[in-house]
């Protein structure tokens, strides 16, 4: 891919959840969330950010009781 990239002056699309080869193979990434751009910067940032998560995401929480009982979610 890099030999494509580079020699023929093409953008390579690499989509990928293995961290090692996108490191090898990219200079640039980026992150999508629910199909927006949610980061995009060198390969060395796209990575730790990806690897950190969405700290907003992952900590919000919602319970919802059974619908048989009668009382509301709680979020948290």
């Amino acid at each position: 891919m890099q030999d494509v990239s580079k020699n023929d002056g093409r953008t390579v699309l690499f989509v990928s959840h293995n961290m090692a080869a996108v490191k090898s193979i990219c200079n640039r990434g980026i992150i999508l969330a629910n199909g927006q751009l949610y980061f995009g910067g060198n390969v060395e940032e796209s990575v730790s950010v990806y690897l950190r998560g969405n700290n907003t995401l992952l900590n919000h929480k919602v319970w919802v009781k059974k619908p048989e009982i009668k009382n509301e979610s709680f979020e948290l």
